[in-house]
């Protein structure tokens, strides 16, 4: 699973990621990579456009039964063939 974040923004993926060492002997650094970080980042930078707070995209929102997730949009990602269904998380009210 691949979670991105800025500080107010989040977009969630799940699929395998790898992560490595870079750079050389004093000045190494480490990145994680794969098509799970790329789309949780596009995520990320989706919620501006549709308002929310954190994306999930449907098969992270599979996996989590238990959550109540609202659908928000169909989106076309880039690098992906197919539009990939949107999910937020819904929050319920604490006057119920």
């Amino acid at each position: 699973m691949s979670l991105w974040f800025n500080s107010r923004n989040a977009g969630q993926s799940q699929t395998l990621i790898s992560k490595d060492r870079i750079g050389f002997r004093g000045r190494q650094t480490y990145t994680i990579h794969g098509s799970a970080v790329n789309l949780a980042a596009r995520l990320e930078a989706l919620n501006k456009d549709h308002g929310t707070r954190m994306l999930v995209s449907a098969r992270g929102a599979a996996l989590c039964p238990r959550f109540a997730l609202r659908r928000v949009a169909d989106a076309t990602i880039r690098g992906y063939a197919e539009p990939i269904a949107l999910f937020t998380p819904v929050l319920e009210s604490r006057d119920a």
